[in-house]
């Protein structure tokens, strides 16, 4: 399975830049992290609203479980969610598990590239 990653900016004539960001997936349904591509779009469009909405990022770090429930990522029982908002002044890094089935530096070239910490 292999994730490819576009971003393409555009600057019309009047000045206005879009960015925007594919993410293709060839092979399996599941991405390498467990994430299927539909979760990613779901929490691609809550990353979006909580943007948009501070009263739904407030309530999205409050409850996560119901916020990401109701908007398709239901969280098994047992599972803990954790939902930091980065903002002026604050950053919250993320240190992946790492995969059983590779040693620490297969996983580091696997998985290090794809890092996002959260800016």
């Amino acid at each position: 399975m292999s994730t490819t990653t576009t971003v393409v900016t555009t600057t019309t004539a009047d000045g206005t830049t879009t960015t925007t960001t594919t993410t293709t997936t060839a092979g399996a349904d599941t991405l390498s992290k467990g994430a299927t591509a539909a979760e990613l779009d779901a929490w691609a469009k809550v990353v979006t609203r909580a943007w948009e909405d501070p009263a739904f990022a407030k309530e999205l770090a409050a409850d996560p479980h119901k916020v990401l429930g109701l908007h398709g990522m239901p969280m098994p029982d047992g599972v803990t969610v954790q939902v930091h908002l980065n903002g002026d002044g604050v950053r919250h890094y993320v240190v992946p598990e790492k995969p059983q089935d590779l040693s620490v530096n297969e996983a580091a070239d696997k998985l290090l590239g794809d890092a996002n910490p959260g800016f």
